[in-house]
């Protein structure tokens, strides 16, 4: 099957699914878990056109117009800190805990 032909298909059976939801509609059934199967129905329906207007894809499931974003290595030199966070925020240590002038830790007060 080509691409159009599966999104016809899918459209099909989500047509099939909303006459059966109607037919339920008529039985004793929980109206709010009804009301949910249609909401899920129209969510899919929304999903369905995105997908069927989206790009084409090229290989590796990218879209065509994929380009990669260069990343350059970390440095891991000695002043490399894998315990600091990339925004600088990562805030759980005191300022007295560190030693500004050598970059080392200062020992931790111990509780008495």
């Amino acid at each position: 099957m080509t691409f159009q032909e599966d999104i016809t298909s899918i459209r099909r059976a989500l047509a099939a699914a909303e006459q059966g939801i109607a037919s339920l509609s008529a039985g004793p059934v929980d109206r709010r878990l009804l009301h949910r199967l249609e909401v899920d129905l129209h969510r899919v329906r929304e999903d369905l056109e995105d997908v069927s207007n989206s790009h084409p894809v090229g290989a590796g499931g990218r879209p065509a117009d994929y380009e990669p974003i260069p990343v350059p290595e970390r440095n891991l030199g000695a002043d490399y800190d894998p315990e600091s966070d990339d925004e600088g925020v990562a805030g759980l240590r005191r300022i007295g805990d560190m030693s500004i002038e050598s970059g080392t830790r200062a020992p931790r007060p111990t509780r008495g």
